[in-house]
């Protein structure tokens, strides 16, 4: 920028008091620019401060050579008294003593203010000098010139990657003072903007002063828009205009594609649509060329071509086409689309059907070709699915004709086929084409023939009919055409026919029969059958010797079958006797069975019956023979067994002999005599009142209206024409009723630690009902107790009864015996016996238990003089008890250890589904019916769980059921464990009585039309539960005793539980006796009670309300029951009087 005119101020400073030396300044800045009307402000800086020692201060100007004095002013007062007059309103000084500073500011320039040069004057009164600084300058800015942009390319356009220099230019139009230095003069800036942001030098723009460099122009510089601004020193800015490129570049890379997806078929029906698009369509915009596999398809601007409907061709249109993007800069990157057109597959030839025979190897050759594009999947079928076994496929070459590919595949029978492979392959063939989801296809039917084979017959197999069915033989062969069949047998020719039919088969046709089969094609083929035909068992019988059998004969019987097959079996029974079934033959082969009755008696008599079996129907077949047997007579059964009869003066008694005889002796062939007792040995006659009767077999001596002459023996005989007995050999005696005879042959036959069993033989009963008594002493202690009221439990002399003794027994102890005989007339003492009882036997130690899911495995030692052993185990949890019998195993191992025997054994018993968390399992161990002792073990399973029980309660408990052991209608305590946790006690298999009462509910009423019903095992019930309570010595104090505290053992024994003594129980109401005896009398009479409830019922006892009569129940049972409900409890019967009442009326039913 240059300066048109300069000012120069000069400063005169007179200085009224004296310096030490004269200041030094400068002006600063030296030019000060400004605008036109506006101010400016020149400054000059001293060295020192301004003092009053200065006298004048002059502003000059230099115009031309002559100094001008602007401003003057005195003895530091600046006012403008002495400023020239053009000024004095535009000038204001700044002069300060004590600073360093003075300014003029001058305002309202004009140009006229910018042509001088100013300086400044400081004078000094005591130097009588002035200071002057060097000169400053005024210049008056204006706008700069509209800045152009130029370069030596015609812009706007310009091609992609050209290398652009564009240069900005701009007039200055600043007023500068004409002496100004140049160095002091202004300068002109450029700035260049792109897109109205400033550029700054990149890796494309390069600025540098007014020049913008692009390193080559791209296409993203297309419309974007450059500008350049100028501005002097000082001055404003000023922009040019805005200059927005116009680049101009070839097309961007193409993309070709299709409206569809192809491939497509010739003479597509639709038109088809190809389209090319462009990532950039350049600059001018690209129109596109097409050319498919090089030649030209022509141009089009809009980017797409079209294929019409119908017109599609190989071709054509088959093949690469391609797409080209162009403009006048250049080809845009090309793109290409493959567009594939298909031919549908088309058959050459036409197949025709063939006839060809499976025993020639090349016999089948068919060939299908078929033309397509691309070639053609080409498959042959057989009846729609795979080839059989025995033909396949082979390939030929493929021939290409412009672009259509014959395919060619010929169908054969493989080299390693088989005749029987070769045979199956008759049929329809299909050869299939397909191109995509284009197919063809051409059947065709070849028929292969052959000769026969696989001839058949139907049924297969021999044949084996019963005679007089009915037999359909059907031949059959595979062959091709069909075969003709021939039966024959033997050779000869039977008919002509597939089918041979038997009307009803005998047994004259059994016998091989031969099917031939033919067809004319290789030979022919035969099938043979044999056919059984089976017949039932043909029985006949044949008795050696003949004539009459006399007793003491051998006989022999044979039975003679006749059958196809021969029998399986052939049995010999004698149907008179069901005791003798197949009896055994002396000799049997397959066509007969010889029974050989050796020494036979009249007891062989009877219908022998020959069975013979042979698997066929109508078998086994029977037939009977009648054997009779004569011989003399003898008697089998008398009446009475012991021969003696006892009764009184004036009864009636009878003597009866059954007899085996044939013929059976006749009335007058029986014969009898009597012998007094009060003459020896002496026969007398008749004493009267004695009859003979005889009735078939048996013969009644009947003595009515006894006397005393009437006691004696009576002997009875008869015979036959074979013979018989003789007088003396049978003789009853008749006595005065009297004392039982002694029991003889008492001695012991087993012992246990617990039981003594002991056997004898009765003698006579006196003519009356006796029973047994054995006293058994403790030799040591002195001790004596009885069993008494041993039935007389088997009848007739020379037969044992046997009875165990268990009551008070005690393990090594020695006991001496002695058995009595009563009855109502008296009591005949039997011998002595002694006895000594082992040691106990016990549990070597504790069983081992292992739970495994549903089972436990359980093993145990037992030691002891055992012979045999049961072991009941019941498994008892806190819900369920399951119950189970554990047969023990043959022993494992015995050692002998101070004359005891050591058994070791192993069971596994299955657990029921119980969620009980801790188990108990008893063993018990008997020596046939007694038992010998018992041992718990508690098995935990969820060990977390307390199985302790009160220990108070398990100690009365225990203490009180072992005093009441004795009682067999008490449960017995067995044991406690040692750390009297768990109290053993019997096992109750049958549960309580009122689960078993309400299972047989419906069975348990009493019905007064029958005396057959089973109410009396539930009346027996009472009285069972009544003796057990009735026993208890002192009478025991019940709580709550009902039919739930009543347990079953394994023979229905009523075992009292759930009570304790009077001093154990703390209840409110004190249950006794004649109470409970009401509730289970109630309870087993009448379950369930209606609609109350077990407590309601008992409150109705205590308050004696009466109770509803049950349904069915009789009259006489309610009375029992309606005893039980008096409002008194005094009133009520006791257990006792109920038992006794109970037996009456099951004594009276059984009346």
């Amino acid at each position: 920028m240059k300066l048109h005119k300069s000012y120069v101020i000069v400063m005169l400073i007179s200085c009224c008091h004296l310096i030490s030396s004269i200041p030094t300044f400068t002006s600063w800045p030296k030019v000060v620019g400004s605008y036109k009307g506006k101010s400016a402000t020149l400054t000059w800086i001293l060295s020192e401060p301004l003092t009053k020692d200065w006298y004048s201060v002059s502003i000059l100007y230099d115009k031309l050579s002559e100094s001008i004095s602007v401003c003057v002013w005195y003895d530091y007062k600046p006012n403008n008294v002495g400023c020239k007059e053009e000024y004095r309103t535009r000038v204001t000084a700044n002069i300060k003593v004590g600073s360093k500073i003075i300014s003029l500011n001058l305002n309202n320039l004009q140009p006229d203010d910018v042509m001088y040069n100013y300086r400044c004057v400081v004078r000094y009164e005591a130097f009588s000098a002035s200071v002057r600084n060097n000169m400053a300058w005024i210049m008056l800015y204006d706008d700069p010139g509209i800045p152009v942009i130029s370069s030596s390319i015609n812009l706007p356009e310009v091609v992609e990657n050209t290398y652009l220099i564009m240069t900005c230019s701009a007039r200055s139009t600043t007023i500068l003072p004409d002496n100004l230095p140049s160095d002091l003069k202004p300068i002109m800036e450029y700035k260049w903007q792109r897109d109205n942001k400033n550029l700054t030098n990149d890796d494309r723009h390069i600025v540098s002063g007014n020049t913008l460099t692009i390193d080559k122009v791209q296409r993203q510089d297309n419309k974007i828009a450059y500008r350049c601004i100028a501005q002097e020193s000082g001055s404003k800015l000023k922009r040019s205009k805005s200059l927005t490129l116009d680049v101009r570049y070839k097309p961007g890379e193409a993309k070709a594609d299709s409206n569809r997806i192809g491939p497509y078929f010739e003479g597509h029906s639709t038109m088809i649509k190809l389209t090319c698009s462009v990532t950039d369509s350049g600059n001018p915009q690209a129109n596109f060329m097409w050319s498919k596999d090089g030649m030209d398809k022509g141009h089009t601007n809009q980017g797409y071509y079209t294929i019409s409907a119908g017109q599609l061709s190989v071709s054509g249109h088959d093949g690469l086409w391609k797409c080209t993007p162009s403009n006048v800069i250049g080809d845009g990157e090309p793109d290409t689309i493959n567009i594939t057109v298909y031919a549908k597959p088309v058959f050459i030839k036409i197949l025709s059907k063939q006839t060809i025979t499976a025993e020639i190897q090349n016999d089948l050759n068919m060939l299908c070709n078929i033309r397509g594009r691309p070639a053609p999947d080409v498959i042959w079928q057989y009846k729609g699915g795979h080839l059989p076994v025995g033909v396949t496929v082979i390939s030929e070459s493929d021939v290409i004709n412009n672009k259509l590919i014959t395919v060619n595949r010929r169908l054969i029978w493989s080299t390693d086929s088989t005749l029987d492979q070769r045979r199956t392959t008759s049929g329809l063939y299909t050869c299939i084409g397909r191109v995509n989801d284009r197919e063809t296809k051409q059947n065709i039917n070849i028929d292969v023939q052959y000769g026969p084979y696989n001839t058949k017959i139907i049924p297969s197999g021999n044949i084996t009919k019963i005679e007089k069915e009915h037999l359909t033989l059907t031949c059959a062969a595979t062959c091709n055409p069909q075969c003709s069949y021939i039966w024959t047998r033997d050779n000869k020719q039977i008919i002509v026919r597939d089918v041979l039919e038997f009307m009803s088969v005998k047994r004259q046709d059994e016998g091989y029969y031969r099917c031939t089969s033919s067809n004319g094609i290789n030979t022919s083929q035969h099938k043979d059958v044999y056919i059984q035909v089976n017949y039932p068992p043909e029985l006949n019988i044949r008795v050696t010797p003949s004539g009459d059998l006399i007793q003491g004969y051998n006989v022999t019987v044979t039975c003679i079958v006749d059958s196809r097959p021969e029998p399986s079996s052939i049995i010999w029974t004698n149907i008179t006797d069901p005791d003798l079934q197949d009896l055994d033959c002396s000799h049997k082969n397959i066509t007969h069975c010889m029974l050989t009755l050796s020494d036979i008696n009249i007891l062989d008599s009877g219908t022998y019956q020959c069975q013979a079996d042979n698997g066929v129907r109508g078998s086994p077949v029977t037939i009977n023979k009648i054997i009779t047997v004569y011989g003399p007579a003898h008697w089998y059964m008398i009446d009475p067994e012991g021969y003696i009869n006892g009764v009184s003066i004036g009864d009636i008694t009878n003597f009866k002999v059954w007899v085996i005889a044939r013929p059976l002796p006749r009335q007058d062939q029986w014969k009898w005599k009597f012998s007094s007792s009060n003459s020896s040995n002496v026969m007398t006659t008749d004493p009267g009142h004695v009859h003979l009767t005889v009735s078939d077999d048996m013969a009644v001596l009947s003595i009515t209206n006894v006397t005393i002459s009437h006691y004696g023996n009576y002997y009875i005989w008869t015979n036959n024409q074979y013979g018989g007995w003789n007088e003396g050999e049978l003789m009853f005696e008749l006595k005065k009723q009297g004392p039982p005879s002694k029991p003889v042959n008492f001695h012991v036959i087993d012992v246990t630690a617990v039981s003594i069993r002991v056997q004898w033989i009765r003698g006579f009963n006196g003519g009356l009902d006796q029973t047994f008594t054995i006293r058994y002493t403790d030799v040591v202690s002195g001790v004596v107790k009885e069993k008494s009221g041993i039935e007389d439990r088997v009848v007739g002399s020379g037969q044992m009864i046997t009875d165990d003794i268990t009551d008070g027994i005690e393990p090594e102890t020695e006991y001496q015996l002695q058995i009595f005989a009563d009855n109502s007339k008296g009591q005949d003492v039997g011998d002595k016996v002694s006895a000594v009882t082992p040691a106990l036997a016990r549990f070597r130690q504790d069983p081992d238990v292992r739970i495994d899911e549903d089972k436990a495995e359980i093993s145990f030692h037992i030691s002891g003089p055992l012979t045999h052993i049961k072991v009941e185990n019941c498994v008892e949890g806190t819900e369920n008890c399951v119950i189970e019998t554990v047969k023990v195993p043959r022993k494992t191992r015995i050692k002998h250890e101070t004359a005891r025997t050591v058994y070791d054994f192993m069971a596994t018993v299955a657990l029921a589904e119980s969620k009980a968390k801790c188990l108990l399992f008893s063993f018990w161990m008997y020596d046939g019916g007694v038992l010998l002792t018992s041992h718990p073990t508690v098995v935990k399973i969820n060990k977390a769980y307390d199985c302790e029980i009160f220990d108070n309660y398990l100690k009365i408990q225990g203490l009180y059921l072992t005093k009441l052991r004795s009682n067999d209608n008490i449960i017995a305590c067995l044991g406690m464990t040692s750390d009297l946790k768990l109290l053993i006690m019997d096992a109750a298999p049958l549960g309580n009585l009122r689960q078993y009462l309400e299972m047989k509910a419906d069975e348990m009423y009493y019905n007064v039309t029958s005396s057959k019903t089973l109410e009396m095992d539930f009346i027996n019930q009472i009285i069972k539960a009544s003796d057990a309570v009735h026993q208890l010595d002192p009478p025991g104090l019940f709580y709550c005793l009902c039919s739930s505290n009543v347990l079953l053992s394994t023979d229905q024994k009523c075992k009292l539980s759930g009570f304790a003594s009077k001093e154990s129980v703390k209840a409110r109401e004190k249950w006794e006796e004649e109470n409970n005896a009401v509730v289970i009398t109630i309870e087993i009479c009448n379950l369930p009670f209606g609609d109350v409830t077990d407590d309601e019922a008992r409150q109705k006892v205590l308050k004696g309300q009466k109770p509803f009569k049950p349904t069915k129940c009789s009259d006489d049972m309610f009375d029992i029951m309606t005893q039980c409900w008096m409002r008194q409890p005094y009133n009520r019967p006791s257990l006792h009087d109920i038992s006794v009442n109970c037996n009456e009326l099951v004594q009276y039913e059984e009346v």
